[in-house]
C-alpha cells in the first residue's frame, strides 16, 4: 500500500463518486478492492455527497465584476484577485476571458458605431 489508512478514508470520504473511488484507490495502492473496502468499513463517517446545487452556478454581481476588472487592470494576478474578492480563481479567469472575447466581437462587428442607411 502506498497510502495510509487515513489517507484512503479521506480520499473516499471526499470523492464525488465514492463507489468509483474504491477502484481508483485499489489501482493507486496496487491492491485489491476488497482490501480498500476493509479499510473503509472501519470508517465512522459517512462519505460526504458533493452538492451540485445552485450555489455552484451563481452569477457574479456587477459590483464583483467591476471590482475584479479594477484589480485586473492594476496588474494583479488571478490568484491575488481570488484571495481579495473571495471568488474562485477559475471563475475569475473564465469571466475575464468572456469579457475580452465580447469586447473583440463588438470591435469586429463595429458595435457602438452609428448605423448607416442602406437605401
Amino acid at each position: 500500500m502506498w497510502m495510509t489508512d487515513e489517507q484512503i478514508r479521506k480520499s473516499y470520504r471526499l470523492a464525488a463518486y465514492p463507489k468509483s473511488q474504491i477502484a481508483v484507490l485499489a489501482q493507486l495502492n496496487a491492491c485489491g478492492q476488497d482490501d480498500i473496502r476493509k479499510i473503509i468499513d472501519g470508517m465512522k463517517v459517512v462519505p460526504t455527497q458533493v452538492d451540485y446545487g445552485r450555489e455552484r452556478y451563481q452569477h457574479l454581481s456587477e459590483k464583483q465584476v467591476q471590482e475584479m476588472l479594477d484589480l485586473h487592470n492594476k496588474g494583479l494576478s488571478g490568484e491575488q484577485i481570488a484571495q481579495i474578492t473571495g471568488v474562485s480563481e477559475r471563475k475569475i479567469s473564465n469571466k475575464l476571458y468572456y469579457i475580452k472575447t465580447r469586447a473583440k466581437q463588438k470591435a469586429a462587428t463595429g458595435a457602438g458605431t452609428p448605423a448607416t442607411a442602406t437605401r
